[in-house]
């Protein structure tokens, strides 16, 4: 299977494991959506925090970067090539996230039976912070054109992490709506 079918059977999948419709609607969902509708896509792979800059000085100038070999700069190819797949347009205005991102177990959470390790029942959520996954996401979104500028992402924003299930493929699901529907869709429909 190619790389864009995987990643479309993936977000069908992961939009029918949260609940949010039938496969008719989920294949509307990663279709170019019609204003004031929410915006599904899949990211597959391991997620990836962003990770603090590193500082250099050279002739007296302080520099910042992420050093080439880093994950991070995969894991944000990744996400910009799903979201381009995804979203057609360049999305501006105050918006809203979700993020649900699936991280792969390491090999030391399974026994050699298949069942979870005791450090693998100790161990209840993914080590980063929430809101450096996020901003690799948002960056990533603003790379490929997706959004105009991630200031304009307002609440509310909710990012999940969880460990994902033996044969559950990882990568991030990742939700983005104009900020006034989804305030209205949680009965809090207020000016925005």
């Amino acid at each position: 299977m190619n790389q864009r079918k995987r990643r479309m059977a993936a977000t069908q999948a992961a939009v029918l494991a949260a609940g949010l419709g039938d496969p008719e609607e989920c294949r509307l969902a990663v279709s170019p959506p019609i204003d004031g509708q929410a915006m599904v896509f899949f990211a597959l792979g391991c997620p990836v925090p962003q990770p603090r800059a590193r500082i250099t000085v050279r002739g007296g100038v302080g520099r910042g970067y992420v050093p080439a070999a880093h994950a991070i700069h995969a894991w944000r190819a990744e996400v910009a090539a799903s979201c381009r797949e995804a979203i057609r347009r360049t999305i501006s205005g105050p918006t809203a996230l979700a993020i649900e991102l699936i991280c792969p177990r390491p090999k030391s959470h399974w026994t050699k039976g298949g069942s979870l390790s005791r450090a693998g029942q100790r161990s209840e959520e993914p080590p980063g912070d929430w809101d450096n996954y996020a901003k690799a996401i948002q960056d990533a979104m603003v790379d490929a054109a997706a959004l105009e500028d991630d200031r304009a992402v307002v609440g509310p924003n909710v990012v999940w992490k969880r460990w994902a299930d033996r044969e559950e493929t990882a990568g991030a699901v990742v939700w983005i709506a104009p900020a006034r529907s989804v305030w209205c869709r949680w009965g809090a429909c207020k000016a925005v």
